[in-house]
């Protein structure tokens, strides 16, 4: 989150910034300016509240649908409400209790502990859910580099530390001079072996080598797509419910990224590059299909100090309270019971 997100809008802005937001989540309807002041419970005039809806869709906070006259939160709009909720309770709640209940008797089995996890976390946020196995986010490589094959096409070979041999191709956003090519291959192989994929700066290595992160990021993430990580999904049909994926082709999108191996994966592995709770909205996603899409995201610790990702994925418009609440319950339980396993093994 950016830390003045919302510092350009007054307190009444915010105010009435954030009932649209929850009016919106709630009904997926354009929301009009007699509904903010009534479920807001305002004083403000509607005209005054029409005012400064309409002041906010100048800053790129509201957009107006042609065919309403109310307005609709923006993708910084949301980031604005997100930012404001606050820390996930993580109290001995029912349904808290329930979960650590139906984890607990698969817990021995690291593949049906998460498949029932993923399962569990679908249930409870009506969202798509994804959980991977855990790794150590600081596996080195032994082994890389980068060989041009074609004017837009680079081969991309490697090792790891625990001899997985592979191959994959890139086609980078931009053509790549011979001696752009070798310098990021000579980066990246130095920082592969000092600290492995999942903990590589882009921004540190692109400006290190003179190209744009976003280049550099996408070759991070076509690895990560490449990776041995499992991912379990589940819950994908909820999207079925949802009116802004009632569009074929957007639904279509969606469901083939999550069918696939690589854009999971390679989603989960950004999460793990962050501390605490994750929250990627719209464009943060990147590629992969998920445009118009938001990722509720945590991490537990697995055996041996290995790391696994938690998420749900949904509409620009999810419960987040609800999403992270479950995120973070789900993540804690997992993490929680692999400790308790990993010390009785020890035992």
């Amino acid at each position: 989150m950016t830390g003045n997100l919302g510092s350009n809008l007054t307190a009444r802005q915010q105010t009435i910034l954030m009932a649209v937001v929850s009016e919106y989540i709630a009904t997926a309807q354009p929301v009009p300016s007699r509904t903010v002041q009534a479920k807001g419970r305002l004083t403000e005039s509607r005209a005054t509240i029409r005012n400064e809806m309409a002041q906010m869709e100048r800053l790129g906070y509201l957009s107006k649908p042609h065919t309403s006259a109310g307005r609709v939160p923006t993708e910084s709009a949301f980031r604005l409400y997100v930012s404001r909720l606050g820390a996930a309770p993580l109290g001995l709640s029912r349904e808290h209790t329930w979960v650590h209940g139906e984890l607990s008797r698969c817990a021995a089995d690291l593949g049906l502990l998460l498949r029932t996890s993923t399962r569990l976390l679908a249930d409870m946020t009506e969202q798509a859910a994804l959980v991977s196995e855990p790794i150590d986010p600081a596996e080195r490589f032994s082994r890389f580099t980068l060989t041009p094959v074609s004017a837009r096409t680079i081969r991309a070979t490697y090792e790891t530390a625990r001899g997985v041999r592979r191959e994959l191709i890139w086609e980078p956003p931009m053509p790549l001079r011979s001696d752009q090519i070798t310098a990021l291959s000579q980066a990246l192989a130095a920082a592969l072996c000092r600290q492995g994929l999942g903990t590589v700066d882009a921004e540190a290595l692109a400006a290190e080598v003179g190209l744009p992160t976003e280049t550099v990021s996408g070759l991070l993430r076509r690895l990560a797509e490449c990776g041995d990580q499992r991912v379990y999904v589940e819950g994908a049909a909820h999207l079925f419910n949802y009116p802004e994926f009632r569009g074929q082709d957007r639904l279509q999108a969606v469901l083939a990224a999550l069918t696939q191996e690589g854009p999971p994966r390679a989603l989960l592995d950004g999460v793990l590059r962050r501390a605490g709770t994750t929250v990627l909205i719209g464009s943060d996603l990147g590629a992969w299909g998920f445009c118009g899409c938001s990722l509720v995201a945590g991490t537990y610790l697995g055996p041996r100090a290995r790391q696994g990702a938690v998420a749900v994925l949904g509409p620009m418009r999810m419960p987040y309270a609800r999403a992270l609440s479950a995120v973070c319950c789900v993540a804690h339980e997992i993490g929680t019971l692999l400790a308790e396993t990993e010390h009785e093994e020890e035992g």
